[in-house]
């Protein structure tokens, strides 16, 4: 899938990225756990993990994305 906007994380820090599956093959990224809680899960249709040697991954990147269902 493709990042519809950048997805920001600190180096050094696995992160787990909270996602909306938009048109096309296309991600949105929402809010992270740690600044909504559980409520990111809710919204969001899966998710994507930025490993810790990454700062993230640039809006067109494609990237692997574990959905909560099937699309």
């Amino acid at each position: 899938m493709i990042a519809a906007r950048k997805i920001v994380s600190s180096l050094g820090v696995t992160e787990i990225c909270p996602v909306r599956f938009e048109a096309g093959d296309t991600v949105e990224p929402l809010p992270s756990f740690a600044e909504t809680g559980l409520m990111a899960a809710v919204g969001a249709d899966g998710f994507v993990i930025v490993p810790e040697g990454s700062e993230g991954y640039p809006q067109g990147a494609r990237m692997t994305v574990y959905l909560y269902d099937d699309y």
